[in-house]
């Protein structure tokens, strides 16, 4: 029997579910999907970058902090922020295990929303992923985070697609939540509890000063693979990943998308 989720006003804590989320997320071919396409997109982003040097990193609500690790180890000043015990461990041991000394970055347990207003300084990359559709005010949380991307610099935001939750839900024959006003997943998996749509998600970073410069789906098939689908690597199926999360309709309906969202120069 799966264990609640413990969550507050600030989001949810998932100590209890670290184990899972390493097992099954991260080490299955969707977890690798995931990783792939959003260092790639992540790498686009840096080029614009490279004249700044050694850039501040702000990676809030880390998780496992796999991709911070890697900004991290190139030199880059790192700060975590996460409201599980057990994640932050993982993080840290990630780090370590990266050759990244304990005095290299700087992180914080607890909320987002409780953390950040004791930071000071603004950050030229900031990374929100996998964290509003855990957060019961996900366009606070939001604008929140975005006050503190430097100007010039960008924030990254991956979200659970409520669209994908819906198509997934009527390839299976589901229909018990899609007339719902927001499905609602069974606290006890780890199906986020507040997907979110696309242009919800954008329009609240245009109320918070922010411009969309890039929107790729993650997951766009994989999850929707048949059981008797032919046989595949994964290298293929990350290869079309990689294709046809740039293109409609198959970006629209994938189980995450992926935002990167720059100061708007007008209201900096």
């Amino acid at each position: 029997m799966n264990e609640p989720i413990e969550a507050d006003e600030h989001g949810t804590n998932f100590d209890r579910l670290a184990d899972r989320f390493s097992s099954n997320i991260y080490g299955t071919v969707k977890g690798q999907v995931r990783l792939a396409i959003l260092r790639e997109d992540l790498d686009e982003q840096r080029v614009a970058l490279n004249s700044r040097g050694q850039l501040r990193v702000l990676d809030a609500g880390c998780g496992p902090a796999l991709l911070s690790s890697e900004w991290a180890s190139q030199g880059h000043e790192v700060t975590l922020i996460e409201m599980s015990q057990r994640m932050l461990a993982r993080a840290r041991q990630n780090f370590a295990e990266a050759g990244i000394a304990s005095d290299q970055y700087h992180a914080y347990h607890g909320a987002v929303q409780q953390v950040l207003p004791t930071l000071e300084g603004r950050y030229d990359v900031v990374l929100l992923h996998a964290v509003l559709e855990w957060t019961p005010d996900p366009q606070a949380l939001l604008k929140h985070v975005s006050r503190v991307v430097a100007p010039g610099g960008f924030l990254s935001v991956t979200f659970y697609n409520l669209d994908g939750f819906l198509y997934r839900r009527l390839l299976q024959g589901n229909f018990r939540h899609l007339d719902a006003p927001r499905p609602r997943p069974h606290l006890g998996d780890l199906t986020p509890i507040y997907p979110l749509r696309g242009h919800e998600v954008e329009a609240w970073l245009a109320d918070a000063g922010m411009m969309v410069t890039h929107k790729r789906g993650l997951r766009c098939f994989v999850d929707y693979m048949h059981p008797k689908a032919a046989k595949v690597t994964d290298a293929q199926i990350l290869e079309q990943e990689r294709r046809f999360s740039r293109i409609e309709p198959y970006r629209s309906v994938s189980r995450y998308l992926h935002i990167v969202a720059r100061p708007n120069p007008s209201e900096v």
